[in-house]
C-alpha cells in the first residue's frame, strides 16, 4: 500500500509516538506527533490533518474533550478522529463515538489494524470530497444552463414576433390570392408560434423561480388570488368560468411576486383542463392548521389518475397530447419550484369530478394578529 496523508498522532507515551511515527511513515504517510492535547489543538486549528489517531488518557486534557472541540469548529469537524485507548469498557468506545470519535481502536494495538482503519477512513474522506466536488461543479453546471434557458428565452422572442406579424402580413395582403389550405398552413403558422411563445414564457419563470432572490414576509392570499383573477379574466370569460373565492383568505409567509406565479398557473390549469363542452367552476380556499395554511385551487376538471400524481410537477410530464389541450407541460413544475423556494409543498387530491392543487405554506404573521 502507497498511501497518501497527512497523519496527526496526539499520545502522551513516548513509545507509542515512535512505534505510530515509524509505521506510518513505511507506509508513505506523512507524519505529525504531538504528547499533549492542548497542543495539538494549537497545531490543528493552524494546520488541519487529515486524519488524527487520540489516545484518550492523556495529562491536563483527555481525548475527549479533545475531540468535542475540534468538532464544535466548523473549520476541523470533518476530520475524522480513531481513538486510540487501553480503556476497553462499552461506555468508554460509546463515549469515544458520541462526541464524534469515527473509529476506535483497544491499546495494545495491531499495527495492521491501524493501518486498516486508517485507510479506511481516508477513502471515505476521499469520497465524500469527490462527492463534494462533483455537487458544486452540477450546481454550476445548473446555474449555467439556467441562465442559458433564461437568455435564450428572451432573445427568441423577437424573431418569433417577426414570423407571426409576417403571417398576419400574409393573410391580410394575399390571403384573397391564397387557396383553403394555403390559409389554413398560415394559421398554423400563427398557432406555432403562439405556442412557441407559451413556452418561452414558461421557461422564463421557471428559470425566474430559482435565480429570484425571495424576501420573505406576510403576505394576503386574497390580495394574490383578487390580482391573479384580474390577469386572467379573458380566459374565465372565454370559458364562461365560474370562479368562487373564500372571503377570508389569511396571510402566509412568502413572497408576493412568486406566489402570484403559483396562482396564476393553478387558475390557468383549472380552466384549461375541463372536459369539451364544460363550464369550468373553480374554488379557491385555505384551511388554517396550527402554524401552517393549506392554500388549494378546487376544480371540476378531467381528473388525474393516482399513478400520475407524482409525474405531473415535472417538467415537460404532459398527460393529453398538444391537439386535446394545449400548454407548455411546465405550469405545475414552475409551481412545485415557487411552492419550494417559500419552504412549503404541494400536492393533488383527483378524482373523475375534479381535482383540488393544494399549497401548504407558513401561516404570516399578520393573519395570526388579526386572529
Amino acid at each position: 500500500m502507497n498511501a497518501i496523508g497527512d497523519i496527526l498522532i496526539v499520545d502522551d507515551k513516548p513509545e507509542n509516538l515512535r512505534l505510530l511515527f515509524d509505521a506510518l511513515s513505511r507506509e508513505g504517510y506523512s507524519v505529525r506527533r504531538l504528547p499533549s492535547g492542548q497542543q495539538a489543538l494549537d497545531v490543528i486549528h493552524f494546520s488541519p490533518p487529515d486524519l488524527i489517531l487520540l489516545d484518550i488518557l492523556m495529562p491536563g486534557m483527555d481525548g475527549y474533550e479533545v475531540c468535542q472541540r475540534l468538532k464544535a469548529d466548523s473549520k476541523t469537524e470533518s476530520i475524522p478522529i480513531i481513538f486510540l485507548s487501553a480503556l476497553d469498557e462499552p461506555f468508554d468506545k460509546a463515549k469515544a463515538f458520541r462526541v464524534g470519535g469515527a473509529d476506535y481502536v483497544t491499546k495494545p494495538f495491531q499495527i495492521a489494524e491501524v493501518l486498516a482503519r486508517i485507510e479506511h477512513q481516508l477513502s471515505i474522506q476521499r469520497l465524500q470530497k469527490s462527492m463534494q466536488e462533483h455537487l458544486q461543479q452540477l450546481a454550476i453546471a445548473n446555474q449555467e444552463l439556467e441562465m442559458f434557458t433564461s437568455v435564450a428565452a428572451h432573445d427568441l422572442k423577437r424573431p418569433l414576433r417577426g414570423i407571426h406579424g409576417l403571417a398576419q402580413i400574409l393573410i391580410d395582403e394575399y390571403g384573397k390570392q391564397l387557396d383553403d389550405e394555403g390559409v389554413k398552413y398560415l394559421d398554423l403558422i400563427q398557432d406555432s408560434v403562439l405556442d412557441l411563445d407559451e413556452l418561452l414564457d414558461s421557461l422564463k419563470t421557471y428559470s425566474y423561480a430559482r435565480e429570484v432572490e425571495v424576501v420573505m414576509q406576510p403576505v394576503s392570499l386574497s390580495a394574490v388570488v383578487d390580482r391573479t383573477i384580474e390577469l386572467l379574466q379573458i380566459e374565465t370569460q372565454e370559458k364562461n368560468a365560474v370562479v368562487e373565492v373564500q372571503s377570508d383568505l389569511p396571510h402566509v409567509m412568502g413572497y408576493k411576486p412568486i406566489l402570484k406565479e403559483v396562482a396564476t398557473n393553478l387558475l390557468s390549469n383549472a380552466l384549461k383542463y375541463v372536459a369539451p363542452g364544460t363550464k369550468p367552476e373553480i374554488y379557491i380556499g385555505a384551511e388554517v392548521h396550527g402554524d401552517r395554511v393549506r392554500w388549494f385551487f378546487e376544480d371540476n376538471g378531467i381528473g388525474i389518475q393516482p399513478q400520475h400524481h407524482n409525474d405531473i410537477f415535472q417538467p415537460f410530464r404532459r398527460l393529453h397530447g398538444r391537439g386535446a389541450y394545449t400548454g407548455s407541460g411546465l405550469g405545475l413544475a414552475i409551481v412545485q419550484r415557487c411552492v419550494t423556494r417559500l419552504g412549503g409543498t404541494c400536492g393533488i387530491k383527483s378524482s373523475q369530478h375534479g381535482s383540488q392543487f393544494w399549497v401548504d405554506l407558513s401561516a404570516g404573521t399578520l393573519f395570526h394578529e388579526l386572529r
